[in-house]
């Protein structure tokens, strides 16, 4: 199922709406910043998922958002010499 955003939609609201989670979004979409969706995007609505896959999507996002952090990136590059 798809889903075009609309002014004043928010990913939150999206999720509740279809009973999903945020992290559930930004993995099937993509989603670079949470924070920002704009009006007219398409948004694939992931399928339910039970809530450990939930949590596991939720720090795999978090994970690689680490990973792209310039800090990290330094303390990477310090560490394999």
């Amino acid at each position: 199922m798809n889903y075009t955003v609309k002014k004043g939609d928010t990913l939150f609201a999206i999720a509740r709406k279809y009973d999903t989670t945020v992290e559930a979004l930004v993995a099937t979409n993509a989603i670079k910043n949470k924070n920002y969706i704009y009006p007219g995007q398409v948004l694939k609505i992931p399928e339910k998922v039970d809530k450990a896959t939930a949590v596991h999507n939720a720090l795999v996002a978090c994970l690689d958002a680490i990973e792209d952090l310039p800090e990290y990136k330094k303390l990477e590059a310090l560490l394999n010499g």
